[in-house]
């Protein structure tokens, strides 16, 4: 169920232009945009998604690297103690 949804398509729009994706990759998207924005968690969802990818296939054609400033100090959850 969840390999048939991310092989679902969705149409999404980039510096205006229109184009149709997986919805795997619209979510890779998404998590590259905050990770690059410096959201730690999205960072983080990112690399394992790599290490998933990495142990079901093997090898991955495209690694993700990411520089972070210490990566391991996780981001406030909203806590308003």
């Amino acid at each position: 169920m969840i390999d048939e949804f991310f092989a679902g398509e969705i149409d999404i729009v980039e510096n205006g232009i229109s184009r149709r994706v997986s919805n795997f990759e619209a979510i890779v998207l998404q998590l590259w945009i905050k990770a690059m924005a410096g959201k730690k968690r999205a960072t983080n969802v990112l690399l394992q998604y790599q290490a998933f990818a990495a142990r079901r296939y093997g090898s991955v054609k495209q690694r993700i690297e990411l520089v972070c400033e210490d990566a391991s100090e996780e981001e406030p959850r909203g806590n308003n103690a």
